[in-house]
């Protein structure tokens, strides 16, 4: 068992239908032994989903464990393409649900996943921004990586988590086979039709230095850090605490880019927190050495 860096590592699990054939798709703890996926993974080209699979939480052991069907919405349809896996063997040991949140709070932001495409599985990560919702009710989620893989079939049933709020926002669910798109149900959509109550009480935004962390790390996949610098320049006004605003600061700095250079600037003649601005004045250094 590895050690953990991600919090996705203690709650993100890959689906068979049968044991002995390739992964069909990703799924998460939402709860008490209760895993959320998408019905369509369980489904393959049944008419009907698989009523018993095996799940694996590969960063918290190699064992496959069992797991039944307890609920799903159709696949077609508002609000559908939604399932429930209760485990009948014991969850291995870190293994642990994650706090959900309303996807509409994360439009904009960086947002990292876990899923197991065709030759990966083992699983990858990758990253991509949130966006706005269609009609179906769902969000889209924009690819822009410059490394690393989009995301595809594999990641679907994969949670998608929020960086800086430190929350799930919703399940993978679909890509635009033409376009670096794919498509996301939101947590308040699976949480109207989950067997186990799903907290979506306000998950505050919190930055600090492991958020500064995961935040840079996944900002390295992207092809154009500039939606995360104007996302990072809404936080400074959220945040009151000089502590979270330096943390904000440094990030811009990292980051890099004319988006990022002129919010440092802008916050220059603004910034009063002695904190705050000391974590502005070495930001404004990094970019002049870079």
């Amino acid at each position: 068992m590895l050690a953990t860096e991600h919090p996705l590592e203690t709650c993100v699990a890959r689906v068979w239908t049968d044991p002995y054939k390739a992964v069909d798709g990703a799924a998460f703890l939402v709860g008490d032994n209760l895993l959320c996926t998408c019905t369509h993974v369980l489904q393959g080209n049944r008419a009907n989903p698989a009523a018993d699979v095996w799940v694996n939480f590969p960063f918290l052991g190699d064992k496959k464990l069992r797991a039944t069907l307890v609920g799903a919405t159709a696949v077609e349809g508002s609000g559908g393409d939604i399932a429930f896996l209760s485990l009948l063997d014991p969850l291995p040991q870190g293994a642990m649900a994650l706090r959900t949140f309303e996807s509409r709070f994360s439009v904009g932001m960086l947002c990292d996943t876990y899923g197991f495409p065709l030759g990966y599985e083992e699983g990858i990560p990758t990253s991509a921004v949130i966006g706005n919702r269609t009609a179906l009710g769902w969000r889209n989620l924009i690819a822009v990586n410059s490394q690393g893989v989009v995301i595809e079939r594999g990641f679907s049933g994969a949670p998608v988590w929020d960086i800086v709020r430190q929350c799930i926002v919703g399940m993978i669910v679909a890509m635009h086979r033409k376009a670096l798109v794919s498509f996301v149900i939101p947590s308040e959509v699976i949480s109207k039709v989950c067997p186990q109550p799903l907290d979506l009480s306000d998950a505050e935004s919190v930055f600090d230095e492991r958020v500064s962390e995961l935040l840079l790390r996944s900002a390295v996949r992207l092809a154009d850090p500039e939606p995360i610098a104007s996302y990072l320049s809404n936080l400074l006004r959220e945040h009151k605490r000089g502590t979270a605003r330096k943390w904000i600061y440094l990030t811009l700095g990292q980051l890099g880019g004319l988006r990022a250079k002129g919010i440092l600037r802008i916050w220059t003649d603004r910034e009063t927190d002695l904190a705050a601005r000391d974590g502005l004045e070495d930001a404004q250094r990094i970019l002049r050495d870079d």
